[in-house]
């Protein structure tokens, strides 16, 4: 189910990459790179492939970031990038099930001044965190978007719990209703 759910929420970056696409080439840069779009699917992907890169050594470190790289100017290159990393994410058993073998965690915790700690974690926790990180970042960039005037899908960028409330609200609703006749 955890790695369902990562898919489907890295698809989401996906969908945005796609509209992104279909813009006219000057757009297509102001929106991607002025916009800031670029950094943060460039930021999601560097955590996606930090995570992946942890399992292989058992400490994953979310400083790792590859700035200034060309997932940030190039969505082509960035969707090249995201479809790498849904294949290597596809292709992991499910986490969930798996029993909780220990990882490292290396992360900056302060703003004001160096500080780097190490937590223990376990894969199934990280997916949750990268999950909820990346539909984080979807929202963020569903906002630069609006700005220029550019809708996605209803789904991008909402919380799990989020859409929950949505579909029982609506349920709800409708319920309301048909009672009413």
């Amino acid at each position: 189910m955890l790695n369902r759910s990562l898919l489907a929420t890295l698809a989401q970056i996906g969908a945005i990459l796609d509209v992104v696409s279909t813009l006219p080439a000057a757009q297509r840069s102001t929106v991607y790179v002025q916009s800031h779009v670029g950094v943060h699917v460039r930021h999601v992907i560097d955590h996606v492939q930090a995570f992946l890169a942890g399992l292989q050594t058992g400490e994953i470190d979310y400083n790792v970031r590859h700035r200034n790289s060309p997932s940030e100017v190039d969505p082509d290159f960035a969707a090249a990038q995201l479809l790498a990393i849904m294949s290597a994410c596809e292709a992991l058993e499910n986490l969930n099930c798996a029993p909780p073998e220990e990882l490292l965690v290396t992360s900056e915790i302060d703003c004001l001044t160096t500080h780097t700690e190490k937590f223990r974690s376990n894969a199934a926790r990280e997916v949750l965190y990268l999950i909820n990180h990346t539909i984080h970042h979807a929202a963020y960039v569903r906002l630069l978007l609006q700005g220029c005037g550019i809708e996605l899908a209803s789904h991008i960028g909402i919380a799990p719990c989020t859409a929950t409330f949505q579909r029982e609200s609506q349920q709800s609703t409708a319920e309301l209703s048909a009672c009413a006749r």
